[in-house]
């Protein structure tokens, strides 16, 4: 059984939280919907740093990023895309699939984008529509410099669509929507907003609302268009997620009252903590592992390094993805961790390499 949930997404979260989907069910036409509604838009606002809409969308994260690709691409249009993970091939994938040409800027698995080359790309392409990109992509533990991107597509596009899926960043990492001024960027509800998993949140700038507007609709449950208007009196256009919204509404109340720049801070201070007990104890992290959502430990025995952090400590990580798979572990470490979780997953890392007697095994065991 899972006593600590270290997976990069679904993530701990406060009791409150579960509490609040437990709640008696709203009607969602309901004026006591609508006040819950509107609550929640504007702490979304207040997390994403805009003064602009953020929709929610039922479904993923990926729901969210492919909804906002259908309602702003047409088969005619140029996009470039930084790819370098398997969450960055997702956006090649679905750009393609609606028609659309497909610049990529292809980065290592665990580094940095090339400003030079992306200045480069951007330079020889001035009919691109728009610059997808992962802020942070759960594949690698990785999280690209955003704000300097954004620099570099302004000076040289200043008008084109800054895209970015900042499905682990958002309420994690610093993420300036406004100030940085980009366009669109989703996330979803169940990693850095700590809450359950089913709701993409999908912030719009109005220069992409103006674009969404005027494009035909090309989708029917994902169409922007009708959330658009929909939220403009305070609604939804079909049933949306009501004990979810209950939820992410206590979830919010939850970062806001502590402080979204205080919230950044101590996960960041707990990434730290983690990471430098980990390399203190001989592990290797994969990359530039400068993610403060999830960390990516590399083993020989990766496969049973997550075994006997479940069977020993109730701990649950998620394994590498693609040509990571069996390589390495990733810890998520984002969301409500206790100092008992954290405690608890040092002491499952650190008996895994300093082969405990049996009488700590025991000791480990009943801890677990």
């Amino acid at each position: 059984m899972t006593k600590y949930l270290f997976t990069p997404g679904p993530v701990q979260i406060h009791p409150d939280v579960l509490n609040a989907s437990a709640l008696p069910l709203m009607h969602h036409r309901s004026d006591e919907f609508k006040e819950l509604s509107a609550t929640v838009w504007k702490n979304l606002q207040r997390v994403f740093c805009t003064e602009s809409v953020v929709l929610i969308l039922p479904g993923s994260g990926m729901t969210g990023i492919e909804a906002a690709m259908v309602c702003t691409l047409n088969s005619s249009d140029t996009i470039i895309v930084i790819n370098h993970g398997r969450f960055s091939e997702r956006l090649v994938v679905i750009a393609k699939l609606n028609g659309a040409t497909v610049v990529e800027v292809t980065v290592p698995w665990g580094e940095y984008v090339d400003l030079e080359q992306l200045e480069s790309v951007l330079k020889s392409h001035s009919n691109c529509k728009a610059l997808w990109m992962v802020h942070g992509e759960t594949s690698t533990g990785v999280v690209q410099p955003l704000r300097k991107i954004s620099e570099l597509v302004r000076s040289i596009h200043p008008n084109i669509l800054l895209c970015v899926d900042a499905v682990l960043t958002v309420g994690v990492e610093q993420m300036m929507f406004d100030e940085w001024k980009i366009d669109i960027a989703v996330t979803a509800t169940q990693k850095g907003l700590q809450c359950v998993p089913g709701a993409a949140c999908v912030a719009l700038s109005p220069r992409a609302i103006e674009l969404i507007q005027s494009m035909s609709n090309a989708t029917y449950c994902m169409d922007l268009i009708t959330f658009l208007t929909e939220y403009a009196i305070g609604s939804f256009p079909y049933t949306p997620p009501v004990t979810l919204m209950r939820s992410l509404d206590v979830s919010l109340q939850l970062i806001l009252a502590n402080g979204l720049q205080a919230t950044i801070d101590l996960q960041a201070q707990r990434a730290a903590r983690i990471k430098q007990t980990l390399l203190g104890l001989g592990y290797t992290l994969f990359g530039l592992s400068n993610s403060n959502s999830v960390m990516l430990v590399e083993h020989s025995e990766a496969k049973q390094l997550a075994e006997h952090l479940k069977t020993n400590f109730g701990i649950s990580v998620s394994g590498g993805q693609q040509h990571l798979r069996g390589k390495l572990i990733r810890i998520g470490i984002m969301g409500d961790i206790t100092a008992d979780a954290e405690q608890q997953l040092i002491a499952g890392m650190t008996s895994f390499v300093s082969e405990p007697t049996a009488t700590e095994f025991t000791a480990s065991t009943s801890n677990a």
